[in-house]
């Protein structure tokens, strides 16, 4: 690398994007992305201690920067080209699998509400099947299972059993119910609908974590892309010493309260972890340590 010069410019440090930027929404996003995502394995997962949607959102502004350094970056050893050029759409799939993993903790629904009418029905039903037990057309052995009490599943299928026995009356029998076809029908849909509520309900600890797992191998996966693209940025941008204004660390700010003068600004607290610059026509001094630091010169900036 000590072939490659760098020459402090005159001109603004942040280059203006190279090109525009093809807009990709989220899902579209995540679904020409998912195979790679999920094919990053649990050993590598990233910890996430920062806010997701910061992280799109910086990488969604840093990128046509980091872009118009392409050309640049691109004579950099074991610059990967397939990587570098899904960074954005890595960031926009880690989008998406917030915006599932949030909404995968569902609400408390109509649940409730829902098995109290149905226990209500229920026993509406269950005095009309009584009341044909006693009259000799109804085997009324079979309510000797029924659990009764507030249990959605019990309400649910001791209503159901209810109105299959109701059903099954002949409708030549000469026996004149109390209960409407009507409230027959409304208490099997309401069956049905209790059923169907508790089990989304049963399963959404199983859906929340996939969701998850998806987050954290999308995660994983753009914030490696972005780092290994900052890190280049970081070694070409060295003599300049505005590689942060090119390519942001994901981690800045992190740990200091936003203030309102930020919210009022619209802005996102940088804090570097970026050396800054020497002198123009210095040269870099490379820390005495037998760890060359990542991005340095002397350094693969593409090595982790």
């Amino acid at each position: 690398m000590s072939d490659i010069k760098h020459t402090p410019s005159s001109t603004s440090p942040v280059a203006a994007p190279s090109a525009e930027i093809p807009l990709t929404n989220f899902a579209d996003a995540f679904a020409m992305h998912k195979d790679a995502i999920a094919a990053v394995p649990e050993d590598s997962f990233l910890f996430i201690n920062v806010d997701i949607t910061a992280v799109v959102t910086m990488i969604c502004g840093a990128w046509p920067h980091i872009v118009a350094l392409r050309a640049e970056l691109a004579t950099l050893p074991e610059f990967d080209a397939a990587v570098f050029d899904d960074t954005l759409g890595y960031a926009l799939a880690l989008g998406h699998t917030q915006a599932v993993y949030q909404g995968s903790n569902p609400a408390v629904g109509t649940l409730p509400a829902r098995a109290a009418e149905g226990a209500k029905m229920r026993e509406l039903m269950l005095d009309e099947v009584k009341l044909l037990g006693k009259r000799g057309l109804v085997d009324v052995a079979f309510l000797e299972t029924f659990r009764g009490g507030g249990g959605y599943r019990s309400i649910a299928f001791e209503l159901l059993t209810l109105v299959t026995v109701l059903h099954a009356i002949p409708a030549d029998s000469g026996v004149r119910l109390h209960v409407s076809p009507a409230e027959l029908l409304a208490a099997e849909t309401l069956s049905r609908a209790i059923t169907q509520e508790l089990g989304e309900r049963e399963q959404a600890p199983v859906i929340a974590a996939a969701a998850a797992r998806a987050r954290q191998q999308a995660f994983t996966l753009a914030a490696g892309a972005y780092d290994a693209a900052r890190r280049g940025v970081v070694y070409l941008r060295w003599l300049h010493g505005d590689a942060d204004e090119f390519a942001p660390s994901l981690y800045a700010g992190r740990g200091r309260r936003r203030t309102q003068d930020d919210a009022d600004a619209g802005t996102t607290p940088v804090a570097t972890d970026t050396p800054r610059a020497p002198s123009a026509g210095a040269t870099p001094v490379v820390p005495a340590t037998p760890r060359i630091e990542i991005g340095m010169p002397g350094s693969d900036p593409f090595r982790s």
